[in-house]
């Protein structure tokens, strides 16, 4: 094995070497958001916020993320991760005059959440932007359906029906 220290004797990475460490470095801080919480009362009030801001038309947008399961990632696909480089992003203006956005506020008013104390590895993103462009409600999912966020709480879904209505609606645009 070649010898890495400089004639000095000091460690003298390969420029290759530093740029590897520093991507893995990036990677795994985009895998980890903060402090797991499991605040069980807040995701079931902010589901119950969303169809209320829905039914007041407070919601301008519906913007929809997504990363296809088959991509290989070296590292779990965190929020931040899927929000700054999704492969595939569809921002839906005027959400209330779209089919696919009003059968999405259905699908979301039957999932039923559970607390979980694990971070998800995500592969979709539908968040649902107020006219002052706040984020109103966000749901994340992994991409077996089984797991996700809920405004930033990981949960568990007791089935993953929302997944495949996902995958059946949306499967063919993001391909």
């Amino acid at each position: 094995m070649k010898d890495l220290r400089s004639p000095n004797g000091q460690f003298a990475a390969k420029p290759c070497a530093i740029a590897g460490l520093l991507f893995w470095h990036v990677l795994r801080s985009l895998a980890h958001d903060g402090p797991v919480t499991n605040d069980f009362v807040s995701v079931s009030n902010s589901i119950v916020r969303l169809q209320e801001e829905w039914r007041e038309n407070g919601i301008s947008e519906v913007v929809i993320l997504h990363c296809p399961s088959a991509r290989y990632y070296p590292v779990a696909v965190s929020q931040r991760a899927l929000d700054a480089g999704p492969t595939f992003n569809l921002v839906i203006s005027t959400p209330k005059e779209h089919e696919i956005t009003l059968q999405l506020i259905a699908a979301i008013e039957k999932i039923a959440p559970q607390p979980s104390d694990r971070q998800p590895d995500l592969r979709w993103g539908f968040i649902f932007v107020r006219a002052n462009r706040t984020r109103a409600f966000s749901i994340y999912l992994d991409g077996t359906g089984e797991r996700g966020l809920v405004n930033e709480t990981p949960v568990v879904f007791r089935d993953a029906k929302f997944l495949r209505w996902a995958e059946s609606k949306l499967g063919s645009i993001f391909k």
